[in-house]
């Protein structure tokens, strides 16, 4: 989706919020703030449909969901790290406490990961609030984040394929790159930085934000 055409939102239940946007950036933008302010999905669409046309329009829709980062406070952040470089690329990891627990009493964490473009606007890969940490696993640890990593960097044939089937093309993309595979070995490294079998592999330690920053 993308043009000069004319562009409406709407909540998802056929209740228009706005219509007669014109062009996609601008249309685009602003779906992004409706989504951030009302905390929840908006669907951005080619042009505002009318009544008897609604099924078959929204075949063709955007999703826009809220910022995540938008949603929780400093208070609520517990990890903001980033991966080292990654055949030249940076890909950062934040984590808040969401304050909610599962039906297990589990902590429920929301995530954002990203991947860091010099120059550019991140380009966002994951985000959601649905990630629950092993039993044990102390919120704000590096085991927590080798676990979500682990959920993040699952590759076709690691499981079911219709796990996948509500990937967007871009996550499918990072789902079968060379960079969600070297990002597993995370979860595979001892404390040495080696397989378990021994084997010396190329090691992405996790790098506190700031001190990334620092470096640059």
């Amino acid at each position: 989706m993308s043009g000069q055409g004319t562009y409406a939102i709407d909540d998802g239940d056929s209740d228009l919020i706005v219509d007669g946007l014109q062009g996609y950036d601008y249309a685009r933008r602003t779906a992004q703030r409706i989504a951030d302010e009302r905390g929840e999905p908006v669907y951005l669409y080619d042009s505002a449909p009318a009544d008897d046309e609604l099924d078959e329009f929204k075949e063709e829709y955007e999703r826009v969901d809220p910022d995540i980062s938008k949603l929780f406070n400093d208070d609520q952040l517990l990890r903001d790290v980033v991966m080292e470089e990654v055949l030249g690329r940076v890909y950062r990891l934040r984590v808040w406490d969401t304050y909610d627990r599962d039906r297990y009493g589990k902590s429920v964490l929301a995530y954002r990961f990203e991947r860091i473009k010099p120059e550019a606007e991140a380009e966002v890969i994951f985000e959601g609030a649905d990630f629950g940490p092993g039993a044990g696993t102390a919120i704000d640890s590096d085991e927590m984040l080798t676990g979500l990593m682990g959920f993040l960097t699952l590759r076709p044939g690691d499981t079911d394929g219709e796990y996948f089937a509500g990937y967007t093309p871009e996550q499918l993309d990072f789902a079968e790159s060379y960079d969600a595979e070297a990002m597993q070995i995370l979860g595979m490294e001892d404390e040495d930085g080696y397989d378990e079998e021994g084997e010396d592999e190329p090691h992405v330690r996790f790098l506190d934000y700031d001190e990334y920053l620092e470096g640059k």
